[in-house]
């Protein structure tokens, strides 16, 4: 991720390209596993800003510290084990159009799924603004007739630990520059 990240440093995330990164990170992978380290510049790049980009493609940053980054990484790592993606099904923002509708283009959503014991389905959702335009007030949606259900039976704000007020499965996030949402949501 060095030469990703000096050119984000050089001429700034408004120019970036989100497939250049999936072409980089996405591919099949022989040999040794690649891993996104994030070099921070102090006021133009931190950990904080790369999830943004690495989350919605279900790419996970090595912490290069025990402190900061490594107390968000940990926090991270608890959430994806407690929701079990190891029986769950990544979906891109690139591939899951019909599954989710957002009215401000640069967020993007990609997900983790599973089905419950129960038959209910269970997302683990990554919102994201990757670009240096802010979103204030943001409508989110998932549909989940794409999933061949009927409801949103809950959405669940895991940075804010709090249900959300979500009628017919939309609901609205603010969305700064740079900045991730994960929700958890379920489809009945």
């Amino acid at each position: 991720g060095e030469h990703i990240q000096t050119d984000i440093w050089r001429k700034g995330i408004r120019n970036f390209s989100l497939e250049y990164f999936r072409a980089e990170y996405l591919g099949v992978n022989h040999g040794i596993p690649m891993q996104f380290i994030v070099y921070e510049v102090p006021g133009a790049w931190n950990f904080d800003m790369a999830l943004s980009i690495c989350l919605i493609h279900g790419v996970y940053p090595r912490p290069n510290s025990i402190h900061h980054p490594l107390d968000v990484m940990e926090e991270l790592w608890r959430v994806l084990e407690l929701y079990g993606i190891a029986d769950a099904k990544f979906e891109g923002y690139w591939e899951n159009g019909a599954a989710w509708h957002c009215d401000a283009e640069q967020v993007k959503l990609s997900y983790y799924h599973r089905e419950q014991n129960d038959g209910s389905i269970k997302l683990l959702v990554f919102a994201s603004n990757p670009t240096v335009d802010a979103c204030k007030g943001t409508q989110l949606s998932i549909l989940p007739q794409a999933f061949d259900r009927q409801s949103v039976r809950s959405v669940y704000d895991v940075r804010a630990k709090a249900y959300l007020d979500a009628p017919q499965g939309s609901w609205k996030a603010d969305m700064p520059n740079q900045t991730y949402q994960i929700y958890e949501v379920t489809l009945a």
